[in-house]
């Protein structure tokens, strides 16, 4: 029988056993074996039947979180032996099997992706190069009521036929899974086509730098919302390469490869790749090994790929003297912290091929990692054997806490490390020195001192009448969207990377009175006004927002008036225009109105673009030098004072006098306001935006 079908025949047995399976994990697993002095971490269940589960170049993840919980893809030493789906209950830090059987082969390795839909696990037979070997890939569902996994029908599918010692798996943005390994010295690709069950033919990576030694490996991430990048080492050429596919393009259409790092001895097999999710900047990390020999010498490295250039920046993480071995990456996105975790010796000064895990941290925007072998995460006082940490491809924060797996080579058993990255619980300082800058009828400008913080403060939360509106990594805001003539309780608290926030600063703010009248035309309607004649509302021509009004007339007529709550003696009135076109006469772009619609005056652009204004009781035009262009934004400010023959008159276009006259105005106040023409028999397209009425001095804008 050959391998393959014996592995099938095995799933059966295991399929029929689910419940003596279920039965066996309680009793096997019942809770983590306890602590020895000297210990760290948490000893779980026996690998027995099969090697390195884990992996052994750490680009491989076994582990995953979903549903408040984190899962992982383990082997089960019990009968029937395999790879099943395991649960960590965080309370008791107990692996727990879920009898959901996956690859029933020993000497196989997984790499898990989760999407948020799906459980994807690619399993290949581990080794040197060789073929005969089928790689699987497995899918299965979640169900939310049980909180188990089953596998999709018709899977697992095969990826290729070959053995290898890594096999990566990852998702672009239209849903196509790639993966990647190396493969008679060459690495090498693969991509489903059409849906998840159907593979293509694996094909070499059709970049230079793709021919390798026998000894390297290659690992793929998805990246920058749109991108797949492949990283591989290249002993032959003392290199690290990143390579990238451009997501709906055609799959052999790669970008030329770029080294990530090149130089003698500075490529090894170990490479952990991540991607920052929390911005989808493009952000790319990876924690690799190099050859170095000299004991001062950077033996692991962390290397940043800047999302912008595609350059690579590299960070020393631990030195030859170290001898760390099997690097680990994670990214807290919450913390914006990096976190690389590694095999290192019991005691500095020995190099043994495993012994403890050690972890050590960087915060994300200012890498550096403290000299040393770092801090103890896992480690078996009585067997120093553990190798082979594993994780998530996953980014983790507060909410997920970090699980890392390991292995102890000799006693043939996992271990965990836990940490509920709770990191930072020091509030920062609160802002000082919290005034009103500025103000409007709809908005009140805010500023402050900056904050401090002992590791450093992000940004500051806005706060008005007990919800926030927004948050700022700047000392100014501008809170928008108020009422006119409204006092708020306005408050501004400062918080730090880890969610800590300090007390509040606080203060009342008030807008700006209400004015007599005003439109934007951001409601999408003339509702506002009394009465529309031939005016409507439109988005192809705005001068702020998204809709402005805008009157077209082939001899008719084209306006709107707005009755004011009481007559004015005194008034201004500010619109901003925009002259698409007009006849060859004048075009009224206002009228001022008494409480019986009788006309007071009239601003208009006469045939030659001129501004000027028609006294409607005097019939005299006052016509200025001042031109009104035609194919542009205008701000146009009236401002009258009724005073019978002492009247006043000012017209200023884009915030420079035009017109100043003492005329004869009446004495009737101004009670409605006119925009638009409402002439018949002219010719014109003139739109209209930001109306504003009131009697105090408007700005000229």
């Amino acid at each position: 029988m050959t391998t393959e079908l014996c592995g099938r025949a095995v799933d059966e047995v295991r399929q029929l056993g689910l419940v003596l399976i279920l039965v066996i994990a309680a009793l096997s697993l019942a809770s983590p074996a306890a602590a020895d002095a000297g210990d760290v971490g948490y000893q779980d269940g026996s690998y027995a039947g099969t090697t390195d589960p884990t992996g052994t170049k750490r680009n491989e993840s076994a582990l995953w979180w979903n549903d408040g919980s984190w899962w992982a893809v383990m082997w089960d030493a019990s009968l029937p032996r395999g790879f099943y789906v395991f649960r960590l209950d965080r309370a008791t830090q107990r692996w727990t099997n879920t009898g959901t059987p996956l690859d029933s082969r020993g000497q196989t390795r997984p790499d898990v992706l989760w999407d948020g839909s799906h459980l994807y696990v690619s399993s290949h037979k581990a080794g040197t190069y060789a073929a005969g070997y089928p790689s699987y890939l497995y899918r299965l569902s979640y169900d939310g009521q049980t909180r188990t996994y089953s596998r999709d029908a018709g899977f697992p599918v095969q990826i290729n036929n070959e053995r290898s010692e890594t096999l990566v798996l990852d998702k672009d943005s239209t849903g196509k899974l790639w993966a990647t390994w190396m493969q008679d010295d060459q690495i090498y690709i693969n991509r489903t086509a059409g849906s998840d069950a159907s593979w293509g033919t694996p094909f070499v990576l059709p970049v230079s730098g793709a021919n390798v030694s026998s000894d390297d490996i290659s690992s793929v991430i998805a990246f920058g919302k749109d991108k797949i990048g492949v990283m591989w080492s290249n002993e032959i050429s003392d290199a690290m390469y990143f390579a990238i596919h451009q997501d709906g393009e055609a799959d052999k259409t790669w970008q030329q490869s770029r080294t990530a790092i090149q130089g003698p001895k500075t490529s090894d097999d170990h490479i952990s790749l991540k991607s920052l999710e929390a911005d989808g900047s493009g952000r790319v990390f990876a924690a690799i090994k190099t050859s170095l020999t000299n004991p001062n010498s950077p033996l692991i490295m962390l290397l940043a790929r800047d999302a912008a250039t595609g350059a690579w920046t590299s960070y020393p993480v631990g030195r030859v003297s170290d001898c760390h071995t099997r690097p680990l990456l994670t990214i807290d996105g919450y913390h914006r912290q990096l976190h690389i975790f590694a095999t290192g010796p019991d005691e500095a000064g020995t190099c043994p091929l495993n012994g403890t895990i050690y972890e050590k941290t960087s915060p994300l925007d200012s890498i550096s990692f403290t000299s040393g072998l770092g801090k103890p995460v896992i480690r078996d006082a009585d067997s120093t054997y553990l190798n082979n940490a594993s994780s998530t491809k996953q980014n983790v924060s507060p909410a997920t806490g970090l699980v890392i797996l390991a292995v102890n080579q000799t006693t043939k058993t996992y271990w965990h490390h836990y940490d509920g990255l709770q990191g930072d619980t020091s509030p920062p300082s609160a802002p000082t020195g919290l005034v009103v800058s500025d103000r409007s009828t709809t908005s009140v400008s805010l500023t402050w001192s900056a904050a401090s913080d002992d590791v450093g403060v992000a940004g500051y939360q806005v706060v008005v009448d007990g919800t926030t509106v927004g948050e700022t990594d700047q000392t100014s805001y501008t809170v928008s969207g108020l009422v006119c003539g409204v006092s708020y309780s306005v408050s501004v608290v400062t918080f730090d990377a880890a969610g800590n926030v300090s007390q509040p600063a606080s203060l009342t703010a008030a807008t700006s009175a209400c004015f007599l009248f005003a439109d934007d035309f951001e409601t999408g309607n003339l509702a506002k006004w009394n009465t529309v004649t031939g005016l409507t509302v439109q988005s192809a021509i705005v001068a702020s927002g998204s809709f402005a009004a805008r009157g077209t007339a082939n001899n008719n007529a084209a306006y709107a008036t707005a009755t004011l709550s009481s007559g004015q003696t005194e008034l201004y009135y500010r619109f901003r225009f925009y002259i698409v076109s007009q006849g060859s006469t004048g075009l009224f772009l206002g009228r001022l109105r008494r409480f019986d619609n009788v006309a007071i005056l009239g601003v208009s652009v006469n045939s030659a673009g001129k501004l000027s204004y028609y006294n409607s009781l005097t019939g005299v035009t006052t016509t200025s030098s001042t031109i009104a262009t035609a194919g542009a934004w205008h701000t146009l400010l009236v401002h009258v004072v009724i005073a019978d023959v002492q009247s006043q008159v000012e017209l200023s276009l884009d915030g420079v006098k035009a017109i100043g006259k003492i005329d004869s105005l009446g004495s009737a106040p101004v009670r409605l306001v006119q925009l638009g023409e409402n002439a018949s028999g002219k010719t014109f397209d003139v739109a209209f935006d930001d109306v504003v009425v009131d009697s105090a001095t408007l700005a000229p804008q």
